[in-house]
């Protein structure tokens, strides 16, 4: 009798956020949030089958910048 194979699932999750550089050089911090989102969404799901993105986190710069 053949035994049933489990299927693995990675669940990943993306943090994003602005650098310290985009900020120096004055770039709206939306468009570079919305590009990393976009290619690291990309990549979570060219990985394939076997991994699932459940969430998706986005620094708001409120205390990193103070440090």
């Amino acid at each position: 009798m053949l035994e049933k194979i489990k299927k693995v699932i990675f669940k990943v999750a993306i943090y994003i956020r602005l650098s310290k550089e985009d900020m120096d050089r004055g770039y709206d911090d939306s468009e570079s949030v919305k590009n990393q989102r976009i290619l690291l969404e990309e990549y979570v799901k060219n990985l394939g089958e076997g991994y699932e993105l459940i969430d998706v986190y986005i620094d708001q710069r409120i205390y990193w910048n103070k440090l």
